[in-house]
């Protein structure tokens, strides 16, 4: 891995600042907090870019100075979006600077890599242009590495200048502990290809993530449909715990999720992080209000969400499916459909399904235990016709289960293959088998059957 060609001194992370007791955690000291915690530091000198012969970059960057602002938390109107809420985002601004140079700077785009989780070094060199996602606050756009990195695209002003945002929950902060990530910087090649830039690393002080709650963690943990790979257990877990808080509880939980989050979807589909509670999906709210909550006496039924339809794509109104996109079995969620054809329903704010909830709905009162015969479950499953391509129930029950039978977790985006008939799918099945496992309601966890 080649290094960058620049360095940004890590900051210290800022002392924590108690609150007095009995202090309401209003707006404006949420804000003040979301300010601190997006915090990047910068050498008050700047940081020279090193020549190196080796590299086939721009000559123009040799000997430039990088020198960084502190981030800022972004949250500019939308006004095609009105009172969506957009989530905390993380600005980084900069600027190029040479000594001696009097012309302005030839336009970018450069692009900054910036690590998802902490205290790890990406590959820099892995692709980073095969998952693309435009911004709501700015033309630029970010590319999804393999290396577990994201590339910040941001043009270069004449006058050096340069800009990148993203969503901040893209970055995984661990609770109470803050954490480094690597920064880099790369440039564009003429096939539009991003390059990295060869040089000393960097990194960037982000603090640690707001503690949550169990019930949060749970919800955190639910993948939206066509933001990942489904776990049904999630779901589960997610249904059961925020009906012990009861009604009222339960919306003040997914509240404070989306007020967290933010609900502006994302694409390409970034899956939740065990352990992160401030990524995850908005969208997951779609999935857990209607099953949570039930219209009352002559109300209307939850309104449908704005996903792809399903294969072979029935027109809405969904009749015949009032738990689209979701196929309950003995107990087991299973999430069908491609969703990437014609959308399902007006909108994909969850904020309309949490409002639908608080004017017509009512909580359901059972909670929720999965069969234990899993095996003979797909079998039923897999014996049914008409249901939608694409789904992988096979590779659901994989990622539910594979802890509690000591197997590795599965990737998040594996080949088809894998989880059908190939060697994961058959170690999964000899396990099973071996050891039957046994639904445990207060543990909300699949744990070794007992004679």
């Amino acid at each position: 891995m080649s290094p960058l060609p620049f360095r940004i001194a890590p900051a210290r992370p800022p002392a924590p600042r108690s609150r007095p007791a009995g202090t309401p955690p209003d707006g404006g000291r949420r804000r003040a907090l979301l300010a601190g915690l997006l915090l990047i530091a910068g050498c008050a000198g700047g940081v020279r870019v090193a020549p190196d012969p080796q590299t086939s970059g721009p000559d123009w960057l040799v000997g430039a100075r990088v020198r960084f602002e502190p981030a800022q938390e972004l949250q500019p109107a939308a006004p095609d979006r009105p009172g969506q809420r957009l989530g905390p985002r993380l600005v980084l601004r900069g600027r190029l600077e040479r000594p001696g140079r009097s012309r302005p700077w030839p336009p970018g785009p450069l692009w900054l890599l910036l690590a998802v989780e902490p205290e790890t070094v990406p590959d820099w060199e892995q692709p980073a242009g095969e998952r693309w996602m435009r911004q709501h606050d700015s033309p630029r756009g970010i590319r999804f590495g393999a290396g577990r990195h994201v590339a910040l695209e941001c043009e270069l002003g004449s006058d050096g200048s340069l800009q990148a945002s993203l969503p901040a929950r893209l970055l995984a902060r661990r609770v109470g502990e803050p954490g480094r990530h690597a920064l880099g910087l790369a440039w564009s090649d003429a096939a539009g290809r991003t390059r990295p830039l060869p040089g000393p690393g960097a990194e960037v002080w982000l603090p640690a993530a707001a503690r949550s709650t169990p019930e949060l963690e749970a919800v955190a943990a639910v993948v939206a449909p066509d933001q990942g790979q489904f776990d049904p257990l999630a779901l589960v877990r997610a249904l059961n715990q925020l009906r012990a808080l009861g009604p009222q509880g339960a919306l003040a939980c997914l509240e404070a999720y989306l007020e967290r989050l933010g609900s502006e979807a994302l694409w390409p589909p970034v899956e939740p992080r065990p352990g992160h509670p401030e990524t995850g999906s908005p969208g997951a709210v779609w999935l857990i209000v209607p099953q949570l909550f039930e219209p009352r006496a002559g109300a209307p039924a939850c309104p449908p969400f704005r996903l792809g339809a399903l294969q072979p794509r029935p027109l809405p109104p969904l009749a015949g499916w009032p738990d689209y996109p979701l196929l309950w079995l003995d107990g087991w969620p299973f999430l069908f459909g491609d969703f990437a054809e014609q959308p399902t329903g007006p909108s994909s704010d969850p904020q309309q399904a949490l409002d639908w909830a608080r004017e017509h709905g009512r909580m359901r009162s059972l909670r929720i235990t999965p069969g234990n015969a899993v095996l003979p479950l797909l079998a039923e499953l897999e014996a049914r016709t008409a249901l939608p391509a694409g789904a992988r129930p096979r590779l659901q029950v994989y990622r539910a289960l594979a802890s509690a039978l000591s197997l590795p977790p599965a990737p998040p985006w594996p080949a088809p293959a894998d989880f059908e008939s190939g060697p994961a799918w058959l170690a999964f099945e000899a396990a099973l088998r071996a050891r039957p496992l046994r639904f445990d309601p207060l543990a909300q966890a699949f744990a070794a059957d007992r004679p």
